[in-house]
């Protein structure tokens, strides 16, 4: 049996290892390739002016054994704040202990800060076993919304109107 995981708010110190982690997930879900994170891109925009993300780490051994990656949204049909997951990763020796489980709880408790109300998040229609998870937990889908993402030059004519 695995030792309990100590979790802690993710500090600067920790992103190349909280990069790392997020590269093995990317690569585990066949996006590698299109992972553009480094770093630096996470110290700027976790611990710069105006931070856009928090993080969550999990250690055993003084190792990384689990992440999580969120930030505040705010939804008006709510009509309340809530916290956007972008990332959980538990490593493949804890899983199925109750980490992940115990890292979303942590998030919700960090998001209380801001009136979290609800707690959202996606997942890769190619990973069946985090969908398995998140609906064991009794996570919903919501069948109402599509997700869309404009980049590249798509925002580039959107932005500049051509």
């Amino acid at each position: 049996m695995m030792p309990d995981a100590t979790l802690r708010v993710a500090e600067a110190e920790d992103m190349p290892a909280l990069h790392e982690v997020l590269l093995s997930l990317a690569r585990h879900l066949g996006d590698g390739e299109s992972f553009r994170s480094t770093p630096e891109i996470l110290l700027k925009y976790g611990f710069g002016k105006g931070p856009l993300f928090r993080a969550l780490v999990a250690e055993t051994g003084g190792s990384i054994c689990g992440a999580a990656v969120f930030f505040a949204e705010f939804s008006t049909l709510r009509g309340a704040p809530g916290v956007y997951v972008q990332d959980l990763w538990v490593a493949e020796p804890q899983r199925g202990s109750g980490l992940g489980r115990r890292m979303l709880a942590s998030v919700m408790r960090e998001a209380r800060s801001w009136d979290a109300a609800y707690l959202k998040l996606a997942t890769h229609a190619k990973n069946p076993a985090a969908i398995r998870f998140y609906e064991r937990l009794g996570v919903v889908t919501d069948r109402d919304e599509i997700t869309f993402v404009i980049e590249g030059e798509a925002w580039a004519r959107l932005e500049t109107g051509a």
